[in-house]
């Protein structure tokens, strides 16, 4: 089947869709094979964003900023010329 995917290249639109209008745009489809009993529930991919669930899925994607944000990886770029 298709699925509709949409692309966002500007910082600013892309805050007001995942930040300020999380709400209203967050919805996903529940995988109970793949997402549930292959990854756990604690997968951020495949983590539920409804109201039960947010404060939890905020908290994952704190801790990804926290290590894969714009700021932190340029802590990387040494270890990836080492490696290349």
């Amino acid at each position: 089947g298709r699925n509709l995917a949409i692309w966002i290249h500007d910082a600013w639109a892309a805050y007001e869709l995942f930040e300020k209008r999380a709400q209203l745009y967050s919805s996903s489809l529940r995988m109970v094979v793949f997402g549930e009993l292959a990854l756990g529930k604690s997968n951020m991919v495949s983590m539920r964003r409804d109201d039960a669930e947010m404060s939890k899925w905020r908290a994952h994607r704190r801790l990804m900023y926290l290590s894969v944000g714009v700021q932190v990886v340029g802590q990387y770029r040494d270890a990836q010329n080492d490696e290349s």
